[in-house]
């Protein structure tokens, strides 16, 4: 009889975890609203400006804005980073907007970037005392956003489609092979 009750028991509750999952479930949902976080739908925009800057479109690959970084940083930005990485964050991009970073020209936008480039190297790590006294210390903002730029485009469905070609493995190791166009590895861009 107890065992009985223990399998009743495990499928209310495996039960209960699929009919009553949607709102945990919600977070794998591709259909996300580009407004959804603490970045606005205007600073996505302007997040995808300074991202194409820094890597603008060829003829062989997208752009970091087909690529869709500005939804990639959003989101980073706003499940991962801690409170006071995010207000570093959204100051670096305020300073952005008020200097109008997206109506610059393609040259003027280069000489900006690498303007705020060599500033990032030179200055400190941002240090910031929080409401309970302990003290947080983060990077540049540009760093941040930089390194989000990167990672999100590097791993981004449309460049993993258009930049890499997909060689499925043979049924033997091979640990030395040479590398051609048609074979050439993944992530080597």
């Amino acid at each position: 009889m107890k065992r009985r009750s223990v399998l009743k028991s495990i499928g209310l509750i495996s039960g209960g975890a699929l009919i009553g999952g949607g709102p945990f479930l919600y977070g794998c949902s591709s259909e996300q609203e580009v407004s959804e976080g603490i970045i606005s739908k205007d600073m996505v925009d302007l997040v995808e400006e300074i991202a194409e800057a820094i890597l603008p479109a060829t003829k062989d690959l997208p752009g970091a804005k087909e690529a869709g970084v500005g939804k990639y940083v959003n989101h980073i930005v706003s499940d991962f980073y801690t409170h006071p990485e995010q207000q570093v964050f959204i100051q670096g991009l305020e300073v952005f907007k008020m200097d109008n970073f997206a109506s610059l020209s393609l040259n003027e936008k280069n000489q900006y970037l690498f303007k705020i480039e060599s500033e990032s190297r030179n200055l400190p790590r941002g240090v910031f005392t929080e409401e309970d006294g302990g003290i947080v210390t983060t990077n540049h903002p540009y760093r941040m956003l930089k390194q989000l730029v990167l990672n999100g485009y590097i791993y981004s469905e449309v460049v993993a489609k258009k930049g890499f070609k997909y060689l499925p493995l043979t049924e033997k190791f091979v640990g030395c092979m040479d590398v051609t166009e048609e074979t050439r590895p993944m992530y080597h861009v």
